[in-house]
């Protein structure tokens, strides 16, 4: 339906990070359960794998206000694996990521920009870099370089 001229990806993963221990025991227990207990095992985890900053935010707000039947119901998205796919992709793709981010693994990142043939590492010092001033202003800037050099 469109054909974009590039994109760009956040710490892009092959398959969900979700640790599989903690995926069965959230299919195997009742929602009730899992809006309580699986909610609190959510918080540990992110406050222990996700950088401070906005995205942990977002994450801790997803959490909040996730409805668990529903997302018991997606079962199959957690085996999902998209190495395929990123071989297919054809269009320049910009990866950004920090090398102090403890939730989006660099080797599983390199593993990414290997697979998509015309793709380029972004670096940045941080995500909050992204999303705060100052530094939100000159990734702009380098977002609209690569942008106009690339595309």
């Amino acid at each position: 339906m469109i054909t974009p001229k590039g994109c760009f990806l956040t710490g892009p993963a092959r398959k969900p990070r979700a640790p599989n221990k903690l995926l069965t025991f959230f299919f195997f227990f009742p929602a009730f359960v899992m809006n309580t207990l699986g909610k609190l095992v959510a918080r540990i985890y992110l406050r222990n794998k996700v950088a401070d900053g906005v995205q942990k935010q977002v994450f801790y707000d997803r959490i909040n206000n996730v409805d668990v039947r529903r997302w018991k119901q997606c079962r199959d998205i957690h085996i999902w694996d998209a190495t395929e796919d990123f071989k297919k992709i054809k269009i320049p793709v910009f990866i950004i990521r920090t090398p102090y981010d403890k939730y989006h693994e660099s080797d599983e990142i390199q593993i990414v920009h290997e697979l998509i043939p015309n793709s380029e590492i972004i670096d940045v010092p941080a995500y909050d870099y992204c999303h705060t001033k100052p530094g939100v202003f000159e990734f702009t800037q380098t977002i609209k370089r690569t942008i106009l050099e690339e595309m």
